[in-house]
């Protein structure tokens, strides 16, 4: 109840067998399933509050299947022959102009910083994929009539450019709307 915004950082990989997601990959490196389920409900419980959210690769990947997603598990394995996106792998992302993110960034690609293996196979059901990479893997996704709920798979915290900044300050605006509407209504 006092939460004006969150952020669902990066961390390790999802144990897809505990998501009913067939069995996990041998290369994982799982969350801890006392957190993974902590981190599920916590997402569930942000959105279903009208909370402003921004998640970050694992957080991003948090949003996805906390509505339904479906997780690629291994990159490269899950699509053969895609470009890397471990350890810190830079490369582009096409953005869709006509989306949350199109609007807070107000440009069409974006160099970034990618650090997972696992990915989502598309948006889950009422979000829409806000940006791909030029392989069309998903990048970012958004919900459309949630205040502020946008996902991105890279790091905006370590990828080069100020149009990164701008996911923070659209999770701070929208956080400080939250809570002024929260206040005005006290009143």
């Amino acid at each position: 109840d006092h939460v004006d915004g969150f952020v669902l950082s990066g961390g390790d990989d999802f144990d897809t067998a505990r998501l009913d997601q067939g069995p996990t990959h041998p290369a994982a490196d799982c969350t801890p399933s006392a957190k993974q389920d902590f981190d599920l409900e916590l997402t569930r419980l942000l959105l279903d509050r009208g909370v402003p959210v921004l998640g970050i690769c694992y957080g991003m990947q948090l949003l996805g299947v906390a509505e339904g997603a479906r997780l690629l598990q291994h990159l490269p394995e899950d699509r053969p022959g895609c470009q890397e996106h471990t350890g810190g792998a830079v490369h582009e992302v096409v953005i869709d102009a006509d989306t949350k993110l199109g609007a807070l960034t107000g440009i069409e690609s974006l160099a970034v910083v990618s650090r997972h293996h696992q990915a989502l196979e598309d948006a889950p059901a009422q979000w829409r994929v806000s940006a791909r990479d030029h392989e069309d893997l998903v990048e970012a996704i958004e919900h459309p009539t949630h205040p502020f709920a946008l996902g991105c798979q890279w790091h905006p915290e370590l990828s080069p450019g100020t149009a990164h900044d701008a996911l923070f300050n659209g999770l701070i605006n929208a956080a400080r709307e939250r809570r002024a509407s929260l206040l005005a209504a006290q009143a």
